[in-house]
């Protein structure tokens, strides 16, 4: 699994949690959560759009949709 995908699915899974919901409002742009995740925010858009593909997540501009996420597979944030 790329590391971008891990600290993606970490940030989401963690929103889910606190929020109790799989529709997910992340307080950040796209631009702040890749300077959160310290990550490139083209490779993490990339990304994005292949969880989307691969049925993980749906997404419209700031808020997820947390389709299916395997828990055991989630790392925790730092």
């Amino acid at each position: 699994m790329p590391q971008f995908r891990e600290k993606l699915l970490a940030y989401i899974s963690q929103l889910a949690q606190e929020q109790n919901t799989k529709y997910v409002n992340s307080p950040l742009s796209r631009v702040a959560l890749s300077e959160y995740l310290s990550v490139n925010r083209s490779a993490m858009i990339r990304e994005l759009s292949k969880m989307r593909d691969d049925g993980i997540i749906d997404f419209d501009k700031d808020t997820f949709i947390v389709k299916e996420i395997n828990k055991s597979k989630v790392p925790s944030l730092p």
